[in-house]
């Protein structure tokens, strides 16, 4: 059993009903809804839609006015961003660390991996690992390749989501938007 709360526009399950009671916070306006109800109003809403209570204490699509350019395209920067940060740790001076650990491994390779003149960067990590100097090189250029391509395609997504919001009809804004928010957002997520 699924039940909706008109005040506080939530669905909460039946079957937890004794949880929230005993911890106070059982909604009193709370009613049975249908498995349908719930299935359509719980999810993502159709675009343009957002969720509201109705009139008869349900839940309700109601349109929600057209958003400018300007919030989309913002919209793009920020599914972009998440998506960097699946790639590269946030935090300060964190990438300043992976680009220093790059820059070591790759001219650790290119000297040919002497063992005389393994880099901090690059015995931290095969320490860390319990790695050779060269395997844990090795690990540090692949990683960073494979985050520049991922960046590389960020950024052809969102420049290219940004120029089709541009190019399209004040209608369509929202939904090609939406289309490059969701490569992004599988991005960040895969």
């Amino acid at each position: 059993m699924k039940f909706y709360s008109a005040e506080k526009d939530a669905f909460f399950a039946g079957e937890l009903r004794a949880r929230y009671e005993s911890a106070g916070s059982w909604p009193a306006d709370a009613q049975e809804v249908s498995e349908a109800v719930f299935e359509e109003y719980s999810g993502r809403p159709p675009l343009g839609k957002a969720r509201a209570v109705g009139p008869d204490g349900l839940p309700m699509w109601v349109e929600v006015p057209a958003r400018g350019v300007g919030d989309l395209l913002s919209d793009i920067d920020q599914a972009a961003g998440n998506a960097r940060e699946r790639f590269v740790s946030p935090g300060y001076l964190v990438d300043q660390e992976y680009k220093r650990a790059e820059e070591a491994a790759r001219s650790f390779a290119d000297a040919g991996y002497p063992a005389s003149d393994v880099p901090s960067a690059v015995s931290s990590w095969a320490s860390a690992k319990s790695w050779t100097a060269q395997q844990a090189a090795d690990d540090i250029i692949a990683t960073a390749d494979y985050w520049y391509g991922a960046i590389d395609q960020i950024r052809e997504i969102r420049l290219a989501g940004k120029a089709a919001v541009q190019a399209a009809t004040a209608d369509q804004r929202e939904a090609v938007a939406q289309q490059y928010i969701d490569q992004l957002n599988t991005l960040a997520v895969s």
